[in-house]
């Protein structure tokens, strides 16, 4: 059960992730339709940039997925990245919910084994001091 939480847990980070990036990237095209050589840091790793200049910002290269690309109107960039935020949202919300319940429940089951341990401790106890108290008498 633990286990489940943790892997919810990790999904909703990883989701949340993705959600940011999906914004930042709904941001930078924000406003660049029509303007011509506009400055940019073109990525070339993770913490690498070198500049370069946007000619044509009225074509966009999207990821669809599996590394498929094609080419839209920064509009439908924004439309296609705002469905994406949508189904990112529903994961989320999916996910939260899960993990509420699984939480819910790990929290139940410890509850009660941690109420067991106290009764066979307490039985255990009892079990002693009638031992020594038989024991006292002899």
């Amino acid at each position: 059960m633990e286990q489940t939480v943790q892997m919810l847990q990790t999904r909703i980070q990883t989701i949340n992730k993705e959600k940011d990036g999906l914004n930042t990237a709904k941001e930078s095209l924000d406003g660049i339709e029509k303007k011509e050589e506009v400055e940019v840091l073109v990525p070339v790793t993770e913490s690498m940039y070198v500049p370069g200049f946007l000619y044509q910002t009225d074509k966009i290269l999207c990821d669809i997925g599996t590394n498929f690309f094609v080419e839209k109107h920064p509009s439908e960039a924004i439309e296609l990245l705002d469905r994406k935020i949508r189904m990112c949202d529903a994961a989320l919300e999916g996910d939260g919910k899960e993990l509420t319940e699984k939480t819910s429940a790990t929290n139940q089951i410890k509850q009660k084994l941690n109420q067991r341990v106290k009764e066979m401790m307490d039985q255990q106890r009892a079990t002693q001091q009638q031992g020594a108290s038989t024991i006292a008498t002899s």
